[in-house]
């Protein structure tokens, strides 16, 4: 039995319309990702900026004037030239 014009047309129809519905669930899950992606985008940059502030912060706790500020409250004082003593290491010798 051959089918008849009616049916290819039908078939072809159906070919189609299964085509249609895989791009078009392509489609779907790709805007979902690009949504997602830009969300993740979004926070990671977030998360650089507060990684650089907590970074500035550190630099600016650990800098000359406010350790300094912190060592004196405790009751030490800045060195003077001749309360350094430097240390000679001791050479090595080869075996």
């Amino acid at each position: 039995m051959q089918p008849k014009g009616r049916h290819l047309v039908l078939l072809w129809l159906l070919v189609f319309l299964a085509v249609a519905a895989v791009v078009n669930g392509r489609q779907t899950r790709a805007y979902a990702l690009a949504k997602r992606l830009s969300e993740v985008s979004a926070r990671r940059d977030a998360l650089d900026a507060e990684a650089a502030e907590l970074q500035r912060r550190i630099q600016q706790a650990s800098s000359r004037p406010v350790l300094g500020r912190r060592v004196e409250a405790r009751g030490f004082h800045v060195a003077e030239d001749a309360e350094f003593e430097l240390l000679p290491l001791p050479s090595e010798k080869a075996p």
